[in-house]
Order: structure tokens, then C-alpha cells, then sequence
């Protein structure tokens, strides 16, 4: 194919500064009346005196030990990718299920990652579990119900504990309020014991709106200990900490890991492209340096991410919408593409071939050695439709963790204002980066992180800079506490 665009190298120079990141707020907790143990963890090889270590990865006795601290408590881990987070609350998940005063709820803010869930619980450790989907081919016969309760170990979304429909699940909301009435009951009557796992919470915050918290604060009977889970945590997620702090008496335990760099060999080499023409579903042809990726024909495997399920669908189609041939087709039919979306026949990400689509940011890992990720990002206009990476940074990250033994990803993205923000605190990073004049500079070149609150403050949000937004977003949080005790009386 014809090639439309021309390519500039832009040398970057880097240093070797602290990975920046927001911080558990231990001393806010406090403040706000929760009762917090705070544990900082090292790796073994950065041992620090006085702190404890764990290996390469995390361990269950290091979760069996947190929990144990009050009779009562949240356990939050705060530990990056690639460490085993999810692995080892399915090992604490199984501990549990062995004992008879014990429910679990196994909780994700994904249909795809609940799917992952009951295969990693049911088949293949083959616990007693009943997932929420059945609920997916209508209503359940009673005595089904009744089997269902009877399970030690319930995967549903956090949607789904919260009783919030979302989008497209109205029809089954009074089927799975009757359920979860149901097995609230017998957890009270029976005086069983409730565990909670919240995993990749970073992704629920906009799931916790104030007329669907009082769903949750019921269960602080029965609730004996909650597990949060994310590598990814914002200020967004500090009103949904108190949330799920409150169930157990406003206690905490926070698990720490200091964040480190991966070894070399787990490092994949990124490659950013700026497209200076808006690109669609409808317009492909901006994207065109992919074709030269592509032709190279390097890879094991190829695995393509995009913001939006539009045009994951149209580089699979031989004519975009309008008609016009697809230039990336014959490229990329023979990789056989899995098309992992949402919708009603939605599938899982192969782990064994390509995948193309919005549903793998998140909740799996790309191990082959030889692999490249193509990441699409949405273009960015006034009002732009929501994409799987709204919420900004965390989305981004999470994105790029995917690939857990090196290999390329390449990014590609429609030209900002500004390609890089200015650091207030002048630390050596870049203050500016234009491609000629083909990116307009901006009249105000700071261009502060903004991570998104719950839908209702999106509007509002403070600018910040990212080690501040603590501070900035405190008026914020207050007002949404506000606006939950208007909805719960």
C-alpha cells in the first residue's frame, strides 16, 4: 500500500527518578475515624532494615497474616503488576471455602473477568461456586435458587452486589436482587461469616454511586473481612475505600510494596506514533504506518487493543463503512484474529493466538517472548464518546502490563496539544516536545493528570497536580459522602 505519511525520530533522554505513583492515604484514613495498620513491604533484593520482604512474588501467608490483624478488617493490596495479586486471593479463596461458617463473594468489575474467575475457581480448583451469568438465559427455577445458596463461593460484578443494571441488564435486576436478598438472609439467619474480594478495584469507582452504596452498607452484618485489589490506585478510589472500610468496623490493613523496575528481559520497547489526521472506523487510513509493523512479520503473536469496539471490528472487514477498501485487510487476515469484545456473543482473550478488541487492558498477561501490542488510543475531542480508557492514567498503565516477557508495543495516538506536561517540580523532566509545527503548541503548556471521580464530579474535577490530588480533591469526596446520606435516608 501507498504510504501517506512521513516519519520523524524524536530522540528521548531519560533519568533514573522514584516511579511516581498516588500513595495509600493512611494518615486521611485516620483522620476520618479508621482504625489503619499500614505494612511497607520490600522486595528481598531491595531489603530495607526494619521492613519486611517477600520474593519475586506475593504469597498467601503474606495475605493470611495481614487478615488475621483485627477480628475485623479491609485488607488493601497495593502491589504492581505481574506480582500475582489475583493468583493468591484465589489461594486464600480456597482456604476459605473449607470452612463451613463461610461464605465468599469473589467480586470484578467485568463480565470477561468474572468469566476468568469461575474458571480459575470452578474448573479448575474445583470449588462449590455459583456465578451470576446463569442468570443470562432468564430466570432461575426456584429450586435452582435454592442450590445456588447452598454454594460456598458466589462470582458476581460489583454492578451486580450493588444492584445497579448498568447499560443493558434491566431485565434480569429483580432476579438477581431476589438471589442476593435471598443469600443475605441465610448469611444472617445462619450467622455465616462473609469474605469480600474486590479485585482491580481502580476499574469499579464509577460502579459505587450514591443511590447504590446503602446495597452494600447492608452486608456490614455478616461481612467478617474484605480484599482490595488493584496496582492502580488513584485519589478517585478514596470515597470507595471508606465505603468498604465502613463493613468492617473502619478498619484497615494496607500492604505496601515499594514499586521497582522489571528486570530488562521483561521490558518491552515502546514505540510511540503521533497521527496528525483524525482516524475512525470510518477513516483508517491515518493509522497506515501499522502496514509497515505489520509487513515485518517478526512476531509470534500479535495482539491489538483499541478505545473503541468500532474499530476493532472495521480493521477485520475487507470495506470500512463507507465502502472504501480497508488497507490494513490482507495484513491482517492471516493472523485469524479473535475478536474479543463486549456484546452478547462476547469471547475471551486466547492466550495462544491473536486477539483484537477493548476487553484486554486489564486482567491478563502476555507471556510469549516474541509478541507485539498494538495499543490505539481514541481520538480526543470536545464531548468525546466514552472508551475503554476514560479513566486516564490507570487504564493506560494497566495497558501497557500486558506483556509480561518483553517483546514491542507500539502506540498510537491522534496529536495532543502538548506531548509531555510540565513537572512543577522541575526534576529534569522533558518541559516541552513538538513535531514541528504540525502540533500547534498550546498557550497554557501545563496540562495536569486528571483522574476521573464517580460520573457525578467528572465535570468538576479540580486541576491537580498528580502528588497533589489528595488535597485538591478533598472538597469533592465530601460532597459525595453528602450526596449518599441524601440517598440513604
Amino acid at each position: 500500500m501507498s504510504k501517506s505519511y512521513k516519519t520523524q525520530d524524536i530522540p528521548f533522554e531519560t533519568e533514573q527518578l522514584p516511579i511516581d505513583r498516588f500513595a495509600m492515604p493512611a494518615e486521611a484514613l485516620e483522620k476520618d475515624g479508621y482504625r489503619v495498620v499500614h505494612i511497607q513491604y520490600e522486595l528481598l533484593q531491595d531489603g530495607i532494615e526494619g521492613n519486611p520482604t517477600i520474593g519475586d512474588y506475593l504469597t498467601k501467608d503474606v495475605l493470611e497474616s495481614l487478615a488475621a490483624y483485627p477480628a475485623k478488617t479491609t485488607v488493601v493490596i497495593d502491589v504492581q503488576v505481574g506480582k500475582g495479586k489475583t493468583e493468591r486471593c484465589y489461594d486464600l479463596i480456597e482456604d476459605y471455602a473449607q470452612q463451613d461458617d463461610t461464605i465468599i463473594l469473589m467480586l470484578s468489575p467485568f463480565r470477561k473477568l468474572v468469566d476468568k474467575d469461575n474458571k480459575k475457581l470452578q474448573e479448575e480448583r474445583k470449588l462449590s461456586v455459583f456465578c451470576y451469568k446463569e442468570f443470562d438465559e432468564g430466570p432461575l427455577p426456584p429450586e435452582v435458587i435454592t442450590e445456588a445458596l447452598e454454594k460456598k463461593v458466589h462470582i458476581m460484578t460489583v454492578n451486580c452486589l450493588l444492584g445497579n443494571p448498568g447499560e443493558g441488564a434491566f431485565a434480569q435486576k429483580w432476579d438477581k436482587s431476589e438471589y442476593l436478598s435471598r443469600l443475605f438472609t441465610k448469611c444472617v439467619d445462619e450467622k455465616k461469616k462473609v469474605v469480600m474480594f474486590f479485585d482491580e478495584i481502580h476499574e469499579s469507582i464509577d460502579n459505587f454511586k450514591p443511590q447504590f452504596v446503602p446495597n452494600l452498607f447492608k452486608w456490614w452484618q455478616v461481612v467478617q473481612t474484605c480484599f482490595i485489589s488493584s496496582a492502580t490506585y488513584t485519589a478517585a478510589v478514596y470515597p470507595v475505600f471508606k465505603y468498604i472500610g465502613a463493613l468492617t468496623n473502619h478498619s484497615f490493613t494496607l500492604l505496601s510494596l515499594r514499586r521497582h523496575k522489571w528486570k530488562q528481559d521483561c521490558i518491552s520497547r515502546l514505540h510511540l506514533h503521533i497521527i496528525t489526521e483524525e482516524y475512525s472506523a470510518n477513516n483508517l487510513t491515518p493509522l497506515s504506518y501499522l502496514a509497515t509493523i505489520l509487513e515485518e512479520k517478526k512476531y509470534k503473536r500479535v495482539n491489538i487493543l483499541t478505545g473503541h469496539k468500532s474499530l476493532a471490528i472495521a480493521l477485520q472487514k475487507p470495506l470500512d463503512p463507507n465502502g472504501n477498501p480497508n488497507p490494513f485487510y490482507d495484513l491482517l487476515d492471516p493472523y485469524d484474529f479473535n475478536l474479543v469484545i463486549g456484546g452478547d456473543k462476547e469471547r475471551e482473550f486466547d492466550s495462544d493466538g491473536n486477539n483484537i478488541g477493548t476487553l484486554f487492558k486489564t486482567g491478563v498477561n502476555i507471556t510469549e517472548s516474541d509478541s507485539l501490542m498494538v495499543i490505539i488510543l481514541p481520538v480526543i475531542r470536545d464531548n468525546p464518546p466514552d472508551s475503554i480508557f476514560n479513566d486516564g492514567v490507570p487504564s493506560i498503565i494497566q495497558s501497557l502490563a500486558r506483556q509480561r516477557k518483553g517483546g514491542d508495543i507500539h502506540i498510537f495516538m491522534y496529536q495532543p496539544s502538548v506531548l509531555m506536561e510540565i513537572s512543577t517540580e522541575k526534576r529534569g523532566w522533558v518541559n516541552q516536545l513538538r513535531i514541528e509545527d504540525e502540533v500547534p503548541q498550546s498557550k497554557n503548556p501545563y496540562k495536569p493528570i486528571r483522574d476521573r471521580l464517580p460520573a457525578d464530579f467528572v465535570a468538576g474535577m479540580v486541576t491537580a497536580d498528580y502528588s497533589d490530588q489528595y488535597t485538591s480533591l478533598k472538597v469533592l469526596w465530601e460532597k459525595y459522602d453528602e450526596r449518599y446520606l441524601e440517598c440513604s435516608q
